[in-house]
């Protein structure tokens, strides 16, 4: 009979991992890992993975609605984004007005208008104000991203 020490590996038969590691060499064990990886994510359809965002949102506001410690920290990093980010402010009149300006269509492609979208984003230092804000498409929105306008270049149409 074999010791734990003397596993071989299942797949090439060259020594395994130590035990609690496997039963593949490493060698096979990144094989392994990898196809199970590649058959896992070939396997999640759009329903799955919705599915799955669905699921988490609802564990979130479950704990943050019970759990007191977790809600505090929540609330503390939304108060220091805002701080961070800055606030601003723009009125529904005003926002009507520019989406009217741009004749209710997306700057960037001419599509229809679905978002707000931020010319110099937040995250970089943009403020949430009427001159830094644009109509714009969904899929330009999430093209640009974080993008400052002027590294961004547009999607592909």
């Amino acid at each position: 009979m074999r010791g734990l020490s003397e596993r071989l590996c299942k797949e090439c038969g060259q020594p395994a991992l130590p035990p609690g590691r496997g039963l593949y060499c490493k060698p096979c064990l990144t094989v392994h890992l990898t196809e199970q990886g590649r058959a896992y994510r070939a396997s999640r359809t759009p329903e799955a993975k919705e599915a799955q965002l669905v699921r988490s949102r609802e564990r979130d506001r479950q704990r943050y609605r019970e759990d007191p410690e977790y809600r505090k920290r929540k609330t503390e990093a939304t108060h220091k984004r805002r701080l961070f980010y800055g606030q601003g402010s723009v009125s529904e009149a005003e926002w009507s007005a520019l989406t009217q300006l741009y004749g209710g269509r997306c700057a960037y492609c001419f599509n229809e208008a679905q978002v707000v979208e931020h010319i110099q984003p937040m995250a970089l230092g943009g403020g949430h104000t009427i001159d830094n804000l644009v109509p714009a498409c969904q899929p330009c929105n999430a093209s640009k991203g974080d993008t400052p306008l002027i590294l961004w270049g547009g999607r592909d149409l």
